[in-house]
């Protein structure tokens, strides 16, 4: 058995009933902060678990990282060897998109940048999450899983007002710096200068969301010249 760094917790333990109240979010945030670098995750390449975790190369290698919020295995037993007892729902995984033979597997977090990251949450976030949360309540049960056919869990309603403003703050970078190009890295930079304006006004949204709005704003450029 491998062992585990001291401070580290699953970072599937978002999936469990103590996040209830925060985990659309806080699932976000974490989105953001590991790719813009301020976030250190630790895992494993796929197919070497016996190696032991170790953290994931920074920024700007996890510009290009996706995480997997169900990847398993299921821990809603306890059965995480190096977590014995701790119930969730299951561990998270992350892969490169570029490559997704590049895959992480069992990712943890330090329990310090978890209770952080959950602390700082934009009080706007919290109260649209948690009105979606009272709007589904009567008509589909409130789980971990619940999700759209994609994977991705629901958004709330109230997350999507701020894109028009974000989408704005996109094209000036566009106008100031010019269009990316096929290979030269600048819409990954655009992608983290969307994802820190987002932060830096209190919203939330992920890592794909976040892509596909930049891409959106690069073709309509593209048209416009």
């Amino acid at each position: 058995m491998s062992e585990t760094p001291a401070g580290l917790v699953p970072l599937g333990i978002i999936h469990s009933d103590a996040y209830d109240d925060c985990r659309e979010p806080l699932m976000r945030r974490v989105e953001m902060e590991l790719r813009v670098g301020r976030l250190t995750l630790w895992g494993y390449p796929r197919g070497k678990h016996r190696c032991g975790s170790k953290p994931i190369p920074p920024y700007p290698y996890t510009l290009e990282l996706e995480l997997d919020w169900v990847a398993g295995p299921g821990r809603e037993d306890g059965g995480n060897p190096r977590f014995p007892g701790v119930e969730y729902h299951c561990d998270v995984g992350a892969h490169h998109r570029d490559n997704p033979g590049d895959f992480w597997s069992e990712l943890l977090i330090t329990r310090a940048d978890l209770d952080r990251l959950r602390t700082t949450l934009p009080e706007e976030a919290l109260l649209a999450y948690r009105e979606w949360r009272n709007m589904t309540a009567g008509c589909v049960p409130i789980r971990s899983t619940d999700s759209a056919p994609d994977g991705r869990s629901f958004p709330p309603p109230r997350m999507k007002p701020f894109w028009s403003q974000a989408e704005a703050v996109a094209l000036r970078w566009l106008e100031e710096n010019g269009c990316p190009q096929p290979g030269d890295g600048n819409q990954a930079i655009l992608e983290t200068f969307v994802a820190d304006w987002l932060i830096e006004h209190g919203w939330d949204a992920s890592a794909s969301a976040i892509r596909r709005h930049v891409r959106d704003c690069i073709a309509r450029y593209r048209g416009n010249l």
